[in-house]
Order: C-alpha cells, then structure tokens, then sequence
C-alpha cells in the first residue's frame, strides 16, 4: 500500500512528537541536551515501525500491528489503532476495530424510527429509542465481551469491522464499523416483531 509523501511527513511528525512526550515524561531529571539524540532514536524507531504497519506486505501490516499492541506502550498503541483504522485494508481496520475496543467503556444504540408504523412501534416497546449499555470483560483475543444495561445484561463481539451483542430479554443489535467511527446497523426486537435502523456510537 502506497504512502504519499504528504502522508510520510505527517508520520515523522507524529514519531517526534510522540517520542518528545515520552522521553521528556521518562527523563525529566535530564538536561535537554541529553534528551536529543534520544528523542531522535526514539523517533526514528517509531517512524520505522509506522512504515511496517503500512508495509505493501498484508502479513507484515497485521504482524506490525500486533508487535506493536503487545508492547506494552499506550501511545504508540494508540497511533497503531488510529493507523489501522485510517487504513484501506479491511483487515487492518479490524485490527484496530478490536485494538481500540480495549477502551471502551460503553456504547450508546439509538433507533430511526421514522418510518413508522405498528412494527417500528413494536421495536421501541421492546428495545427502547436509546439505550445505553457498559461494556465490561472485553477480551481482545477473542473479541467477547459483557454489556450490562440499567436493568438487563447481554454478552457481544467484536468480528472484523462489525460489533454485535444480544440482551438477555432478546433484543440484539449488529452494526459495521463507519469511516467517522460510528456503528451503523440494526436492532431487532425477539419474537421477530421487527427491527429498525440504529446508530451506536462509543464512549
């Protein structure tokens, strides 16, 4: 996968910046004379392993990306995930769907019930317009977590870019990853009375 010299640039200035706020967090007790040739080493490595995770190899992209997951180093996690999610390969930004689920607290599902009718009132009744749910026991392995309402609880998964969980009194909802980081998908109510669009979103 190509990188534009725009892109490229953007990445090096990322490196600096993230390895000033790391070195000068770590080495504090130094003079600032000291802390430039690490800050460049620092930076240079950083702009290495960005330039794997963008690698025109898929199997070098995905081992880039766990390497850098399991390091152990939340900043440079982070540009990892935000990387991944930026990326035009699916897999990747399943990566970082999964990598970025680490932080999430809760998800917030809200129906479109605009279209109306008896089945669309039925949906609501059952399931709520917006429900919030908090998201506990995630496991970035596998992909399962616990969701846990103001009265129920459920159990979800992350696959690949899409995000789905079943509440206990059955209602589900199943949404895909979208470029502004929003699920878009559907709530369905039990006893198949139906089901309407649905935005969640992540907090």
């Amino acid at each position: 996968m190509p990188t534009s010299s725009a892109a490229t640039a953007r990445t090096a200035g990322y490196a600096v910046a993230l390895a000033t706020c790391i070195l000068s967090m770590t080495g504090s007790a130094q003079g600032a004379g000291d802390l430039v040739p690490r800050i460049q080493a620092s930076a240079g490595e950083i702009t290495r392993l960005m330039g794997l995770l963008k690698s025109n190899d898929p199997a070098t992209r995905v081992a880039a990306f766990k390497e850098i997951i399991g390091a152990n180093n939340p900043a440079l996690a982070d540009l990892a995930i935000e990387t991944a999610l930026a990326s035009e390969d699916r897999t990747l930004q399943a990566l970082g769907l999964r990598g970025g689920f680490r932080q999430v607290r809760s998800l917030v599902a809200k129906l479109d019930a605009r279209q109306g009718g008896a089945a669309s009132q039925s949906v609501v009744q059952a399931c709520g317009d917006a429900v919030q749910y908090m998201v506990e026991k995630y496991s970035f392995d596998s992909g399962k977590f616990d969701v846990r309402g103001q009265d129920h609880t459920g159990v979800g998964q992350v696959n690949g870019t899409v995000v789905s969980l079943t509440i206990e009194y059955g209602c589900s909802f199943t949404g895909t990853l979208q470029p502004d980081g929003s699920l878009l998908g559907l709530v369905s109510a039990p006893y198949k009375k139906g089901s309407l669009p649905a935005t969640a979103t992540f907090r």
